[in-house]
């Protein structure tokens, strides 16, 4: 997908979604991050994704 991103030109924003907390709240024993711990997981994933791009 990055990779398709980067050959496109585009220069603006990627947004990021992170569902683990909400899942975690209708499942005690699910092992999900927290909200900011998934969103902030899920942010350096999509930059490593890009640089690898």
């Amino acid at each position: 997908m990055f990779k398709i991103i980067k050959q496109s030109g585009f220069k603006g924003w990627v947004s990021v979604e992170y569902e683990g907390g909400l899942l975690k709240m209708y499942s005690k024993d699910a092992k999900y991050p927290e909200d900011y711990a998934g969103t902030t997981a899920t942010k350096n994933l999509v930059e490593k994704a890009g640089r690898m791009a």
